[in-house]
């Protein structure tokens, strides 16, 4: 005997899978996608010496923490209020020129901080590392830099070398486990003169990072 296959009744189907709960993810968890926003960063570049640079700045978004817990204190949501901050440590490899642009590769270290007291100033980098070290990482960056309009995008990919468990409200978050990556876009514009070398933000995808 063969089965009969009723339109209505298939489409009927489809429009109740379509309603079930939990099926669409809310931009202020983990969504366990591997493309997804895992954070957003605010911040500036000083480029100490002709072949090092320091990338530091402040933490706008986190997925799976923003939403849940406060990463701001109150006030204005900006450097002197943010709850997590990162500072990069890098040296150049090389520089190539092709016309009118310019590619610079890097290698170096992030860290994230957590500083309840969220007093960093763009004024003092070095404050943007007060705070306890919550994820470190190792890092390798390019830049491309339109010489005459003085824009940049940089490509980060970072690997993490070590994460500490944290608490903000009574809530434990550990951001990333050991050997991890996640890849960092950011767009920027060159400053003169300097400090800052340059304003930057972006954002970074990968994996899931936050985790109890």
């Amino acid at each position: 005997m063969k089965l009969k296959k009723s339109p209505k009744k298939a489409l009927a189907a489809i429009v109740a899978l379509a309603m079930l709960p939990g099926l669409a993810y809310s931009q202020d968890r983990a969504s366990h996608e591997a493309g997804d926003v895992q954070f957003e960063v605010v911040g500036q570049v000083t480029n100490p010496t002709a072949t090092t640079s320091i990338q530091y700045g402040y933490l706008a978004f986190i997925n799976g923490i923003s939403g849940v817990a406060p990463i701001f204190n109150p006030g204005p949501q900006n450097e002197s209020t943010a709850l997590f901050t990162f500072f990069n440590d890098t040296v150049n490899e090389r520089v190539i020129n092709n016309g009118t642009i310019r590619i610079i590769n890097r290698v170096g270290t992030t860290t994230i901080y957590l500083n309840p007291s969220a007093n960093a100033t763009f004024a003092n980098p070095a404050s943007f590392q007060n705070g306890i070290p919550v994820q470190t990482s190792i890092l390798r960056h390019q830049v491309v830099i339109d010489t005459v309009t003085g824009s940049f995008t940089t490509t980060f990919v970072n690997t993490i070398t070590s994460v500490d468990r944290f608490q903000i409200d009574n809530t434990h978050f550990r951001l990333g486990k050991v050997g991890q990556t996640f890849r960092t876009t950011v767009l920027g514009h060159l400053n003169s003169p300097a400090p800052p070398s340059a304003y930057i933000a972006g954002y970074a995808v990968g994996p899931d990072l936050v985790r109890p």
